[in-house]
């Protein structure tokens, strides 16, 4: 128990002053890393239209099964998945 009531206490403590000092001057004296230039990086948006029937990520797949809450909601807004699928969302 005393141990981990020391990492809790450690976790509290300021973080150690790097080489840089706030002025403009000296992040100009910062230079990116190779590797950061084709590094690949995504990022996956979640708000899209699934988001109005708030019926989470799954909207699109549940929007055609009859009788789910996702189904009733897309034929009452905007009609049979038919002729308005998710893709016209």
């Amino acid at each position: 128990m005393a141990d981990k009531i020391f990492e809790v206490s450690t976790t509290r403590e300021p973080v150690a002053s790097g080489p840089f000092q706030p002025t403009w001057e000296s992040l100009e004296q910062y230079r990116t890393p190779e590797w950061f230039r084709d590094a690949k990086f995504g990022i996956w948006a979640h708000w899209g239209p699934q988001c109005q029937p708030e019926a989470g990520d799954w909207y699109a797949r549940r929007m055609y099964i009859e009788g789910s809450p996702q189904y009733k909601y897309h034929v009452e807004k905007y009609g049979h998945p038919s002729r308005f699928g998710f893709k016209d969302v």
